[in-house]
C-alpha cells in the first residue's frame, strides 16, 4: 500500500486500528499510512481535538475502548425489556418491505422476530444479525461492503457507509446507547455510529429500539438528532419530564408495555 494522502481516509484507517487493537503508537501510524511520523503525530493531534481519539505517551488509545461493550455482555442486561420492544416493533414490518436492520443485542431480538416475514429484504451491517436472519427462507439477506469487527460483529469502514449510501430502504431498525436532549442519539462505537447513520439517512422512516436504561445518557459519538427519528419504541420508564421533552423536540414513542401504576 502506498502513501494515503486523503486526510478523511487517514483518518479511517487510524480508527479501523484502534478499534481492533484499542491502542496505537505513533510508529504504527507511520508505517501503516506510510508518512513521516511527525506527520503522524499532527494526525493524532488533530483526531483528539475532533474527539476521535485519546493522546498517550508515543500514541493513541481508543476513546470507544471502556464503553463499546461487548455483544455478548449485551445481550444479558435488560433482556425481558428488550424482547418486548423488539416484539412491539415486529408489528411495524409488512411483508414485502425492503428493510435495514442495524447490530446490537436490542435489534438482535428483533431479527429473532422477523421468522415469519415474507418476500422481503433486509439488509444489515450486523453478521450476528444475518445469521438470526438466514433461518427464515421467505426473505432475502443482505450484508454490506466492509470490513468485519470482531469486537462487535459488524461491518465498519467507508465500504459499509458506501453501501448505504447507494441504497434506499423503506424502515430502518437502530439500536442506540444513549438518547439525550441536545445532542439526540448516540454510539459507543464511532464506526459503527458511521455506518449506522448512513442506514438511517437511507430509510424513509426511522425506529429506534432502545430500553428506558439508555435515556438521558451521552456516549462517544452523535449517531443523529432526535428530528432524524420517527419512531422511538421504548419500554415505559419513571422520568415523565423527559418524555414529555422529547415529544416536544417531534419525537413519536412508541411504548412496548403498559404504563405502570402510580
Amino acid at each position: 500500500m502506498g502513501a494515503i494522502e486523503n486526510n478523511d481516509e487517514r483518518i479511517s484507517n487510524i480508527l479501523f486500528l484502534l478499534n481492533t487493537r484499542f491502542r496505537v503508537t505513533t510508529a504504527d501510524v507511520s508505517q501503516y499510512l506510510h508518512i513521516a511520523p511527525s506527520t503522524a503525530r499532527k494526525l493524532l493531534a488533530d483526531m483528539e481535538h475532533q474527539g476521535l481519539l485519546i493522546r498517550t505517551y508515543g500514541g493513541a488509545i481508543s476513546v470507544d475502548a471502556n464503553k463499546d461493550v461487548l455483544l455478548t455482555q449485551k445481550l444479558l442486561t435488560n433482556v425481558d425489556q428488550k424482547r418486548q420492544i423488539a416484539a412491539c416493533a415486529r408489528k411495524y414490518v409488512k411483508d414485502g418491505e425492503r428493510i435495514a436492520v442495524a447490530g446490537g443485542s436490542t435489534v438482535l431480538e428483533f431479527c429473532n422476530c422477523l421468522h415469519d416475514l415474507k418476500r422481503s429484504v433486509v439488509i444489515t451491517d450486523s453478521l450476528t444479525a444475518a445469521n438470526a436472519l438466514i433461518a427464515n427462507q421467505n426473505i432475502e439477506v443482505q450484508i454490506c461492503a466492509g470490513i468485519l469487527s470482531q469486537r462487535s460483529g459488524c461491518i465498519v469502514g467507508p465500504n459499509a457507509v458506501k453501501t448505504f449510501s447507494e441504497t434506499t430502504v423503506d424502515k430502518a431498525f437502530i439500536g442506540v446507547d444513549g438518547i439525550e436532549l441536545e445532542q439526540g442519539f448516540w454510539s459507543d462505537n464511532i464506526l459503527i455510529g458511521k455506518v449506522e447513520r448512513q442506514m438511517a439517512q437511507a430509510a424513509r422512516q426511522v425506529f429506534i429500539l432502545v430500553d428506558s436504561s439508555k435515556m438521558g445518557r451521552n456516549s462517544v459519538y452523535p449517531l443523529m438528532p432526535l428530528s432524524e427519528a420517527n419512531y422511538i419504541v421504548t419500554n415505559h420508564f419513571k422520568d415523565k419530564q423527559f418524555v414529555r421533552q422529547l415529544q416536544r423536540h417531534g419525537c413519536q414513542l412508541i411504548f412496548c408495555d403498559p404504563e405502570p401504576l402510580e
